[in-house]
């Protein structure tokens, strides 16, 4: 699945905020022993392209907002004219060549072992919608 472009309309400018990876280690509250030093990867409870993400998001806000395939090379030449580093470009190129490809598609139950049962993304964008979030 080729990188998404998300296509607001009035079309606005969207800076990607660096993230830690879903895959990084974390502890869970009060943990002792082994499961401390342990990775969990993250999940929601359904596996999600960009696409179901931003028809989520759509619905929730009533906004007119679409998801548009780019290639590696366009997505990359895209961050280029927004001044992104070259670095950055082949960090994030990188890093979505495995979403891309389908390799980090995996469901988990680790959000709940660590926290509580995982939240759906459509009851996330229609709570943070009515509660007047600017971005979802």
């Amino acid at each position: 699945m080729p990188r998404t472009r998300l296509d607001a309309v009035p079309r606005a400018k969207a800076l990607e905020k660096p993230t830690r990876p879903a895959t990084a280690p974390i502890t869970a509250p009060g943990s002792r022993g082994s499961s401390a030093a342990r990775a969990y990867e993250l999940s929601g409870p359904r596996l999600m392209s960009f696409g179901d993400a931003v028809a989520d998001t759509a619905r929730a806000t009533g906004r007119d907002i679409r998801c548009t395939p780019l290639s590696a090379e366009t997505y990359a030449a895209e961050q280029r004219a927004y001044g992104v580093p070259e670095e950055r470009v082949r960090l994030t190129t990188g890093r979505d060549a495995g979403v891309r490809s389908g390799a980090l598609s995996s469901l988990t139950g680790d959000v709940e072992k660590v926290l509580r049962p995982p939240r759906d993304f459509t009851d996330y964008a229609r709570t943070a919608a009515a509660q007047g979030a600017r971005t979802v």
